[in-house]
């Protein structure tokens, strides 16, 4: 998880392929530990994510600061639907 907060507040994630890496780095994270996302740790984890994007980008096209989680939780959950 440190990981994943890490890159989130590091990077630049107005790039696509860096908002793209940190979606890979979470769905590892929650392949390793067997975290779906209808658990509510899933949420949970997934927003101490968020709380580190939204301070450093919020209004990325693919998770703006009016949809807030909402969105940046479905732009995250996208590859599990596959």
């Amino acid at each position: 998880m440190d990981k994943i907060i890490t890159y989130a507040y590091t990077e630049d994630l107005e790039d696509r392929s860096i908002r793209r890496r940190l979606r890979v780095l979470w769905i590892k994270y929650c392949v390793k530990y067997g975290i779906r996302p209808s658990q509510l740790e899933y949420i949970r984890d997934l927003k101490r994510v968020w709380l580190w994007v939204e301070d450093d980008c919020p209004d990325t096209d693919d998770w703006d600061s009016y949809l807030g989680f909402d969105s940046f939780e479905a732009y995250m959950s996208n590859s599990f639907a596959r």
